[in-house]
């Protein structure tokens, strides 16, 4: 959040005084950050795994709940 407070000196002064942004201050400070060049977004994915979209995250999801199924069935047959 400091980083954000960076981008704009008004901000700075919020962030001292408050300890914190509200979220219209944090949405303008990151887009003065990123406009001025101060903030670089990085987005991580893997074309390979086709993850880091929408389609990737549920897809990992998908994949979370079919794992977790798997687990449960799994200690439910070694319980009896």
């Amino acid at each position: 959040m400091d980083v954000v407070a960076e981008a704009d000196d008004e901000l700075v002064e919020k962030y001292l005084e408050d300890g914190t942004l509200s979220h219209e201050d944090f949405e303008r400070g990151l887009q003065v950050g990123v406009s001025s060049g101060h903030i670089i977004p990085i987005i991580a994915g893997s074309v390979e795994k086709d993850m880091g979209g929408e389609e990737g995250r549920k897809r990992e999801e998908k994949r979370r709940r079919r794992r977790g199924k798997r687990r449960r069935t799994k200690r439910k047959s070694n319980a009896k």
